[in-house]
């Protein structure tokens, strides 16, 4: 068996951060967005009302030589580490929103398959990058936003329409672009300062060359009403790929899901009553 070094159990473990203080002893692990701050949901879990300790997980931090995690796989394997530290055993109880949901699905796989239970895997707003939807949902999507975009320029005086019409096209011409890229991909990205910006575009560039895997099992999404950006919902796009989906809406848009008082007060409800469940026996293959 291993043997862990205090100071490697420091580090991990000091990527877990306390949002609010509980009694149960299985806390709720939430992943934030592609800012990768361990805080980005503190207020989600302080409008919760389970009793249950909720805890922030820094999924993108520098390791010992200072580099960022590159892949997905890589913060969940990290991730997954810092969870069994502190919660050793399951019924393990995973939410993520956005980015940080992709994170949190590999977190769940890589538990399952060491053969714990996953009682919740929640997935806030979570969607993954153009290249690898599913051709019909791309262009059912592509169409959506076209209808969309069409209404809206035509009630626009003639000189906002073309250069709005320009700057759409673009944008519809790089998305179909996009998807004949390599599955490997690097996005050049403005030069950053703040340490927060960096882990931004990291993520950002991290999150186009994750192929998201069918997952065996229960996915929980709660998802905003508003997609009116990506023509398409979090739970519409992730339809086939994972063995049971449940769809909670959330009245929002992506951003506000997390940030707007009646879509989080929404949200924490929601996620109030999934906890409240009775767990399901649970059967691994």
């Amino acid at each position: 068996m291993a043997v862990v070094s205090q100071h490697n159990h420091n580090n991990i473990m000091s990527s877990l951060v306390q949002l609010r203080k509980g009694t149960e002893d299985a806390p709720l692990f939430l992943f934030s967005g592609g800012d990768g701050n361990p805080h980005g949901l503190t207020a989600l879990a302080s409008r919760m009302r389970n009793i249950r300790t909720m805890t922030g997980v820094d999924f993108c931090r520098r390791d010992n030589h200072g580099q960022l995690p590159s892949t997905v796989e890589i913060m969940a394997d990290r991730s997954c580490s810092a969870l069994r530290t502190l919660q050793p055993h399951g019924p393990y109880h995973i939410v993520g929103y956005s980015f940080g949901g992709l994170v949190a699905i590999e977190v769940a796989r890589l538990l399952r398959e060491s053969g714990e239970e996953i009682a919740l895997l929640g997935l806030i707003d979570t969607l993954f990058d153009h290249r690898f939807w599913p051709m019909r949902i791309f262009l059912r999507s592509q169409a959506r936003l076209i209808r969309r975009h069409l209404s809206i320029l035509l009630r626009l005086p003639l000189n906002q329409m073309i250069p709005t019409l320009f700057d759409r096209s673009q944008r519809l011409f790089f998305r179909f672009v996009r998807r004949q890229m390599p599955s490997s991909l690097t996005i050049s990205t403005p030069k950053v300062e703040t340490e927060t910006a960096i882990k931004q575009q990291h993520c950002i560039t991290v999150m186009s060359n994750y192929r998201p895997k069918y997952y065996a099992s229960k996915i929980t999404f709660l998802d905003a009403d508003n997609h009116d950006d990506y023509g398409c919902t979090p739970a519409e796009l992730w339809q086939g790929m994972a063995a049971e989906i449940e769809c909670w809406t959330i009245s929002g848009t992506h951003v506000g899901i997390v940030t707007n008082n009646a879509s989080l007060t929404d949200l924490a409800a929601a996620l109030d009553s999934k906890l409240e469940e009775p767990l399901a026996c649970a059967t691994y293959e």
